[in-house]
């Protein structure tokens, strides 16, 4: 039969479940959650990739999900030839994007991401131009449990099993310490050491993030600044009516124009970790951390919401995200599938 022999890997705990038609429950006794439904289908037209972020408080990594996840809603614009299609694949992802698209709509950010588990965020997305079918599933995690030696992994359950994640940092939030950097990393590193994960056998890939660049433009060498300036997917959601102003002639992002993106991205990639090395005094020592452990570092610079929200965590207009789109790139290609 169809199903003989192969395995479903679960979208909550990441543990390998014998698949079988009726399947509906994780079958690991520690899990036990729900499939979603319709995934035993969806799990071998779609693939899942993973997003599992790491960074301290305030960094703006629940913020950074929330527009990102507006942002792919709206690619269809500039994939419209390809038929993009994106679809929530559980009712709290749902309830996720309605979120997002009220932040566009209010301006008001959403409040600091609370202790304990969060939910995985589902959402299906058909027709990738590059990159096909994928379903891409989030995971965030309050940044006061990454601030110790070894991180919880009931926390961040996918952390110790894919080889990619992303670690964000904001500058200005770590302008005091030149630590903060090299112990993100070793967090990262004795966690995955915790479970015997072997990094000399076993590669693996950090996505370095440095998010608000909206306040960071005086810091930035004209490259960068004109990188974050030229981003063709901005005028997705802008300050003067997002979805409202809709251009059927918006040019189409083909797979030529998706290389072409690619490869800026990945020179971009380079010029930030120049940038950085005489930026902070810690990212040195993380750039080496890295190397010594077999990981690979990309690196990717962003505006969340393309101005500073202030105190109150509200947005005089709407968020006009920069270069968000980055990080997800580099997750679709570090785990992309064999052809």
């Amino acid at each position: 039969m169809f199903w003989e022999n192969k395995k479903l890997i679960c979208p909550y705990c990441l543990e390998a479940n014998v698949f079988h038609k009726d399947l509906s429950k994780c079958q690991n006794p520690d899990c036990k959650k729900e499939m979603p439904i319709y995934y035993d289908h969806t799990y071998f037209q779609a693939p899942p990739a993973y997003a599992q972020i790491i960074g301290y408080s305030q960094v703006g990594k629940s913020v950074y999900f929330q527009t990102l996840t507006l942002m792919l809603t709206y690619l269809a614009k500039v994939w419209e030839h390809s038929k993009y299609a994106p679809s929530p694949e559980t009712e709290p992802t749902q309830k996720y994007i309605d979120e997002a698209n009220a932040i566009k709509i209010t301006g008001k950010l959403p409040p600091a991401t609370q202790l304990g588990v969060q939910e995985a965020y589902i959402l299906k997305l058909l027709n990738l131009v590059r990159w096909g079918n994928r379903t891409l599933i989030l995971r965030d995690v309050a940044g006061e449990h990454c601030q110790h030696f070894k991180f919880d992994i009931k926390v961040l359950p996918y952390l110790t099993k894919i080889p990619t994640a992303l670690m964000m940092f904001s500058l200005n939030d770590l302008a005091a310490t030149a630590t903060a950097m090299p112990n993100l990393i070793n967090g990262y590193i004795k966690t995955l050491q915790s479970k015997n994960i072997r990094l000399d056998k076993e590669p693996h890939t950090l996505i370095v993030v440095i998010s608000k660049a909206d306040i960071l433009l005086s810091r930035l060498p004209a490259n960068l600044r004109k990188y974050l300036e030229d981003d063709p997917f901005a005028t997705l959601i802008d300050s003067s009516g997002g979805s409202q102003n809709y251009n059927r002639d918006m040019p189409q992002m083909g797979p030529s124009e998706m290389q072409d993106y690619i490869d800026k991205m990945e020179r971009a990639s380079q010029e930030i970790r120049l940038w950085l090395r005489h930026e902070n005094d810690g990212a040195i020592a993380l750039f080496n951390q890295a190397e010594v452990n077999n990981i690979s570092l990309k690196f990717a610079i962003i505006s969340s919401t393309g101005r500073d929200p202030g105190t109150d965590r509200t947005l005089p207009v709407s968020v006009r995200p920069t270069r968000v789109l980055d990080p997800f790139f580099w997750i679709m290609q570090t785990q992309s599938l064999p052809s």
